[in-house]
């Protein structure tokens, strides 16, 4: 119940005060600064802002998204507040939403599942292209009710430019090209997209590469490894698409065809006496279509449809003496389909109806035919949905439900069958023309996905030996969001309670012995075996709670052109525990809060961003504590228009300025693989 909600512990009062640190006097109507809208795509309604919803969302857009441009969508959007990046080494890089990923964050691609393996295991990279996204919307909080069951969490949904519903006739598009001094690091994306009457031809294309990275001091926190270098670290990334459009006054069509190729290391410490490492390669091929109608039925005015198909393999491969060994391959063939209808309004009432389906079929193998420690399964999944909304005069209220039949099948005969209920009610307050609030209340049931349900054995890249739990039954998160926010002058604040219990919440937990020492076990499961290498996890159940908030606060101190300069302070924090005294959540994102300063002068601008990332000693059984450290960023670009193209830019990024020591406890190898060191960016993007 939400009155047995434990008090907020210090370092939640510490966030909160982010929002009293600023002060605004009376302001008269022409200083008020008018922020550049974006639309949020992955709402079920169209036209809205951030502001116009009840779900708590970030957008990463324009010049904030250009600024973060990463190889990883983790990394692009994990300062965000709420938002973290659980990282496997610089190749992977997964969205974390208040301390919780994995199979209950569902990443998207222009509104559909990337049908990848990113859920499966920690070192398993998503495989969405960051260097061509136009615009990323994270929901944070259950997103069941039009997403299904992987997005008990969240969703991340990474908008590009294929399959346009809107275009300008001729050629037009942009391209971006940097390099890193730290790893040679080199990154290169083009997207062009020409328009005629009523059809549009688009294409993209980005490449990525990077040797071993630099760190400040050894790789392994005992001291281990190579001074200065994160080895095994390097990577190649390769991706392209090409779009057609069809668009006229009653809606449009567009299909998309993709590929991608990466090719990333598992960063360990390589012995010159023996050396052994591990790599990572990945292709995708991906088929999409998404199509808007209007009027399409007497008493609808839109439909949407979206479905995309892949063909994703990964092999991991070990490398020995020079040798290439295949240890594992895995194959996934998958679609999804979503369908919606949006209804003319029945009095007050104005709603969408809709319906998705989803089919997986997974092998995995290792080298001799064996299968690998999670049996080759198919999952299937079938749902309808519905979202409504009646206006008032002092704002909106929403609520809808989800009916979701989960069925997943291994070869060696195990199946789980779920009936799955999820329920989102919520309202928004519109006091005054400034002032937000917002309370929702979701109830998001998750299945097990097949990883948790059907592993049993090694999996040698990230040096465990897991065990699943064909027994499971699903979860059940019950989430409580309290929104505050003020917008349209030159003070903006924003600030996000949550509260989330959830039943029968699945983890996986490292065995230990009765010193609390993790036990190990050898490729075979024997914990008395002659090669202990293997960390043994089992896959448990049992109710959980998680809390939080995220709080930011921007202030224009000098808005005198072409002067500007505005004035950030933000903070997130999130506590997560199993109930009953069992005992903390593990690799939960630690207490975060931060300061920022952007400036403009005219065609010169700058963020410099200080950043304190608390220590983390609340961890759980057979983690270990992370210490703190302090990231500085800056970012300097000059911006002119008409000479190459109709925007060109020329911009200089800094990261880890400070050269800071930093192991993220989101991350399965933080005591192994630190993030990389200092590093400076040079770019040139242009636009036309």
């Amino acid at each position: 119940m939400l009155h047995n909600r434990p008090h907020p512990p210090s370092r939640i009062r510490a966030v909160a005060m982010v929002l009293t640190m600023a002060t605004t006097p009376a302001l008269s109507a022409e200083e008020i600064v008018e922020l550049r809208p974006f639309h949020v795509e992955s709402a079920p309604w169209a036209e809205r802002t951030a502001d116009d919803l009840v779900e708590p969302v970030e957008i990463l857009a324009a010049e904030s998204l250009q600024r973060r441009r990463s190889a990883t969508i983790g990394e692009m959007i994990g300062t965000e507040p709420g938002i973290a990046n659980g990282s496997f080494g610089p190749g992977v890089g997964r969205p974390i939403i208040r301390g919780q990923g994995g199979a209950r964050v569902q990443v998207l691609e222009n509104g559909i599942r990337t049908m990848d393996l990113s859920t499966v295991s920690a070192d398993h990279a998503v495989s969405v292209d960051p260097l061509n996204a136009r615009k990323v919307e994270v929901i944070k909080g259950p997103a069941t009710l039009l997403y299904g069951s992987g997005s008990s969490a969240g969703i991340v949904n990474v908008l590009n430019n294929r399959m346009p519903a809107a275009f300008a006739p001729g050629l037009s598009g942009n391209a971006d090209f940097s390099g890193s001094d730290n790893a040679w690091q080199r990154l290169g994306s083009v997207d062009l997209t020409h328009g005629w009457d009523r059809f549009a031809l688009q294409g993209d294309a980005s490449i990525h590469r990077a040797n071993d990275f630099s760190i400040p001091g050894t790789q392994d926190t005992a001291g281990e490894g190579r001074g200065g270098v994160l080895e095994n670290s390097s990577m190649r990334d390769l991706s392209g698409g090409l779009s057609g459009s069809w668009v006229d006054e009653r809606g449009h069509l567009g299909i998309a065809v993709s590929r991608l190729e990466r090719d990333y290391g598992i960063p360990e410490i390589i012995d010159p006496e023996d050396p052994e490492f591990e790599r990572i390669e990945i292709d995708q091929t991906r088929f999409d279509l998404r199509g808007t109608l209007h009027d399409p039925l007497p008493g609808f005015n839109s439909a949407r449809i979206a479905f995309g198909y892949n063909r994703y393999n990964q092999e991991e491969i070990e490398f020995e003496d020079g040798e290439r060994e295949l240890e594992a391959e895995f194959r996934n063939r998958e679609w999804d389909l979503r369908a919606d209808l949006a209804h003319e309004p029945i009095g007050r009432l104005a709603g969408v109806l809709g319906t998705q389906f989803t089919e997986r079929d997974f092998e995995a193998y290792e080298a001799d035919g064996d299968a690998f420690f999670i049996p080759p399964s198919r999952t299937r999944s079938r749902a309808i949905f519905v979202v409504e909304e009646v206006p008032n005069d002092w704002g909106r209220l929403e609520f809808g439900g989800r009916y979701e039949y989960h069925k997943s099948s291994a070869n060696d005969g195990g199946t789980a069958r779920f009936d799955l209920y999820s329920l989102s009610g919520g309202t928004l307050w519109e006091l005054g023309s400034l002032h937000h609030f917002t309370l929702r209340y979701s109830r998001a049931e998750r299945a097990p996905a097949p990883e948790e349900l059907f592993a049993a054995g090694r999996h040698a890249a990230t040096r465990t030996y897991e065990i699943g739990d064909p027994g499971l039954s699903s979860e059940t998160a019950n989430e409580f969001d309290l929104g505050f926010d003020r917008h349209g002058t030159r003070w903006h604040w924003r600030v996000n309670l949550f509260y989330n219990f959830v039943e029968d919440y699945i983890f996986q937990e490292f065995q230990t012995d009765a010193g609390g020492n993790t036990i190990l076990v050898d490729d075979d499961g024997d914990p008395a075996g002659s090669r202990l290498r293997n960390r043994l996890v089992e896959t448990r159940q049992a109710n959980a709670e998680l809390y939080g908030m995220e709080a930011e606060t921007r202030f224009v101190l000098v808005v005198d052109q072409p002067y500007r300069l505005d004035l950030k302070l933000f903070g997130d924090t999130v506590r997560g525990r199993l109930t009953g005294g069992r005992g903390n959540l593990p690799r939960i994102t630690p207490t975060r809060m931060g300061v920022g300063l952007h400036g403009r002068w005219e065609s010169l601008d700058g963020t410099a961003e200080l950043t304190r990332n608390f220590s983390q000693t609340r961890i759980a059984e057979g983690e270990t504590a992370t210490t703190g450290h302090t990231m500085l960023s800056i970012d300097v670009g000059y911006t002119w228009h008409g000479k190459i193209g109709s925007r060109t830019r020329l911009y200089l990024r800094a990261r880890n300025l400070l050269d800071e020591e930093v192991r993220l406890h989101t991350s399965f190898l933080k005591d192994e693989s630190p993030n990389p060191g200092r590093a400076v960016t040079a770019g040139l993007r242009v636009e036309f």
